[in-house]
């Protein structure tokens, strides 16, 4: 029994990183259920004067964020608040501590980062004193539960393409450091956290689209289950 779950695990999260490599989309569905957002904790990664590489990353502290390890060159960046025009003010940028950063991207479940954020040139502060950030949540999730994934994906909206939107639904399955979901994700998602917004808690970060217009699941890494990602951030957090 406990043999035949094992191997629908591993056919289930194949297929999704076969998706994922074969496909960008990733929209659960026939229609982009995603919503404008603005929450203030979540940043958009990116190097500065190209949407070429773009990821989104969340605070968990003053200075330390997460985002996923494929992510390393959008790490250019972090953008707070972006204006009408899709862009941040100076006020709202923060140049990447890259000598803080500790990342995997090895594989599904395997696939984060962790770094620090400078004070801001223009205000001196450090981002998590003015946004406010996230609780790490270093215990396993309850599969069912609602969170929300907020971040800067692709759209075709012109209005909305690289800024942020919100899509939530249920934790559909979760095997170790992998979980997934049926939540709309696109090109710029990756290394969006994965947030319980009843008890302000941040679960790990969305990595891997997986969803069709008609089946399929998205996934990404949790905290709890990648005992590398949950010591990067404690290790992060207690050197602030």
């Amino acid at each position: 029994m406990h043999a035949k779950i094992f191997i629908s695990a591993i056919l289930l999260f194949s297929s999704m990183t076969m998706a994922s490599a074969a496909s960008t989309r990733s929209l659960c569905g026939l229609t982009d259920e995603r919503t404008p957002s603005a929450r203030r904790k979540v940043a958009r990664l990116i190097i500065p004067n190209s949407l070429r590489q773009v990821c989104t990353a969340s605070l968990v502290g003053k200075s330390c964020m997460i985002s996923a390890g494929h992510c390393t060159k959008s790490m250019g960046v972090a953008q707070f608040n972006l204006g009408s025009d899709g862009n941040a003010s100076a006020k709202d940028t923060y140049t990447i501590n890259k000598g803080s950063l500790n990342y995997s991207s090895t594989s599904q479940g395997n696939d984060y980062a962790v770094f620090k954020v400078n004070k801001n040139s223009t205000t001196g502060k450090l981002p998590g004193d003015i946004q406010g950030y996230y609780k790490a949540k270093y215990d396993k999730p309850a599969i069912g539960a609602v969170v929300a994934i907020a971040g800067y994906g692709s759209s075709r909206d012109p209005k909305k393409n690289f800024r942020q939107q919100t899509h939530s639904g249920a934790l559909s399955w979760i095997y170790q450091g992998m979980v997934s979901y049926k939540i709309d994700t696109e090109n710029g998602n990756s290394g969006s956290g994965i947030v319980n917004d009843k008890t302000n808690e941040i679960l790990g970060v969305h990595t891997n689209g997986g969803c069709s217009a008609y089946d399929g699941n998205n996934g990404g890494t949790l905290i709890s289950g990648n005992p590398r990602f949950a010591k990067a951030i404690r290790d992060c957090l207690a050197s602030e």
